[in-house]
């Protein structure tokens, strides 16, 4: 028997944070905060990728951050691509390993609709 995969998300309308949800095997919870998790799902338009990764002050990463990374010089926004995480500027796309000891968000980067 395997244990069921988490799976995160981050809530949003347009550019606003609503929360987060979270799924483990056949049960998700959300949360406004991301600290105390419930059944009750909250309303959102957008949801954001969960990496599995956090930064240097122990936060979440997800698709759309902004952040610096200690040996390449930044910002730098994280990508999805459909495989692979990426770390995308302008003209330039890496794809990301988990520099977690490094990392630090420092923004977010929304898609504006």
């Amino acid at each position: 028997m395997t244990s069921p995969q988490e799976v995160r998300w981050r809530l949003r309308h347009g550019t606003r944070i609503v929360g987060y949800e979270r799924t483990l095997g056949r049960h998700t919870w959300f949360s406004r905060d991301g600290f105390w998790w419930n059944g009750g799902p909250l309303a959102f338009t957008e949801k954001d990728r969960w990496t599995g990764w956090k930064d240097r002050h122990n936060r979440w990463l997800y698709e759309w951050d902004v952040v610096d990374i200690q040996d390449k010089p930044g910002p730098w926004f994280l990508g999805w691509n459909g495989d692979d995480w990426e770390l995308r500027r302008p003209h330039i796309r890496l794809i990301a390993r988990p520099y977690r000891s490094s990392m630090i968000r420092v923004g977010y980067n929304f898609p504006l609709k």
